[in-house]
């Protein structure tokens, strides 16, 4: 049996687990993977928060990695 994988969302800090067949969260692939849990990911359909999108903008930054262009309704997108 495997042993599923532990990450912590990085938007709320949350551990999330991948096992197989069951996934708990993902990798944000325009944040360079960063992991975020599905809570998360859920209760942001329509882009990041302002106060997520901060965070998030603030890790990117910080790693020197490239911010996403804000989408029609002002938020950095999910994807």
């Amino acid at each position: 049996m495997a042993i599923p994988k532990v990450f912590k969302c990085t938007i709320c800090g949350e551990d999330f687990r991948f096992e197989t067949g069951h996934r708990h969260g993902r990798m944000l692939e325009l944040y360079c993977g960063l992991p975020c849990c599905n809570s998360c990911w859920e209760a942001n359909p329509d882009g990041w928060l302002p106060h997520i999108g901060l965070k998030l903008t603030s890790i990117l930054h910080a790693q020197r990695w490239d911010i996403p262009d804000h989408n029609a309704k002002g938020l950095l997108p999910r994807e």
